[in-house]
């Protein structure tokens, strides 16, 4: 399962010779991160080597300590802890540090925040941090149990329960009845790629078409938020999913003319096949979702399948785009750049331990 690793990834990562430069750990590592690290030491190693780069020298001791408390727990160390660590002569002292902070409550509430900022951004509207108090309590707990990636985003994606008690479906709160917006959210955050060129028209310079976007488009077509009642004076918000209706596509926006209606698109996967979806019974009547109600589930979800498919292992751009961003967390830059732009014309500086981290991952 994609993310079972993750922290030992972050362990490898950490602990490799191409952090050596910034956090100078040298041969302290866990056994269970070398083979990740061999396989991160060689690719970038190699690299050095074909252009004649010299790496700089690894950071002392209290270099280190700051730089990878500051990345695991947002905190730069105490006087105790710089004190303490300074003073301890073992020579795995940093591996062992890497294993405490990864343990520390505040590791959990770091990755939290972090993952608050990229799925709301800093200031969203209307969304003050009371109002997330929910999602970011649910964040902390996926980080805090270890949670692999593939089911914690699907649960994010599933979006059961409340916005208050559960957390989740506030992610879609924020971009009510409007699929083409999650669209492209969904598919910069999760899958590496940016489709809001093909919103308009073919994208110019990726395969990427407007049967494209407007197929993922489908997929969000028939959510509908509800109120369903009040928590310590904040509103509760349900995600609700009709089991008719369809996005409508007009063609290119060039060709759009007024009054024009458009052609309903059938859910299609990314690079994939078109949803197979039941047909629906002779006597079906659609409920009409009523606040204060918990909303009735659909007589299919088309929001469930995208969910699967998203974290699915076979899915070709989930894992991939995870490992990216977990590169970025630490380097401060991709290994493809920009991170949500994992494109053909934009490839990866070092497309074969992309590829390898990739599938470490999914083991």
């Amino acid at each position: 399962m994609v993310e079972r690793r993750y922290r030992t990834a972050m362990v490898a990562l950490l602990c490799s010779s191409a952090v050596c430069v910034a956090f100078g750990l040298g041969n302290a590592i866990s056994l269970a991160a070398e083979p990740l690290r061999q396989v991160i030491d060689q690719r970038v190693s190699a690299a050095w080597q074909s252009q004649g780069i010299s790496p700089a020298q690894p950071a002392n001791d209290a270099e280190f300590l700051r730089r990878v408390s500051l990345d695991l727990v947002g905190e730069i160390p105490t006087y105790d802890e710089t004190v303490a660590f300074l003073a301890d002569v073992d020579a795995d002292k940093r591996a062992k540090l890497i294993d405490r902070l990864l343990d520390d409550p505040r590791y959990a509430s770091h990755q939290a925040d972090l993952w608050d900022m990229v799925l709301f951004g800093r200031n969203p509207p209307g969304y003050d941090t009371d109002k997330r108090d929910g999602i970011q309590r649910w964040l902390r707990e996926q980080f805090a149990s270890n949670r692999p990636y593939d089911e914690w985003v699907r649960e994010l994606l599933l979006a059961r329960g409340n916005s208050v008690e559960q957390g989740p479906p506030l992610y879609y709160q924020q971009y009510r009845n409007q699929p083409e917006d999650l669209t492209e959210v969904v598919t910069q955050t999760f899958l590496g790629v940016q489709l809001q060129c093909a919103r308009c028209h073919d994208h110019p310079f990726e395969s990427w078409t407007q049967t494209d976007f407007y197929g993922m488009a489908a997929f969000f077509a028939r959510l509908e938020m509800v109120t369903v009642g009040k928590k310590d004076n904040l509103t509760m918000y349900a995600l609700g999913e009709k089991s008719t209706g369809d996005v409508l596509f007009t063609g290119p926006a060039k060709d759009q003319e007024p009054g024009r209606k458009g052609e309903p698109v059938k859910p299609h996967f990314l690079l994939g096949n078109s949803l197979d979806e039941p047909e629906l019974p002779a006597d079906f009547k659609e409920v009409k979702f009523e606040n204060n109600k918990p909303p009735q589930p659909p007589h299919f979800s088309r929001k469930d399948q995208l969910a699967e498919w998203v974290t699915a292992e076979d899915n070709p751009f989930f894992a991939r785009a995870i490992a990216n961003r977990l590169w970025a967390q630490y380097f401060g830059r991709g290994l493809v750049h920009p991170i949500d732009n994992m494109t053909e014309s934009n490839p990866a500086s070092h497309p074969e331990l992309l590829a390898e981290m990739t599938d470490w991952l999914k083991q």
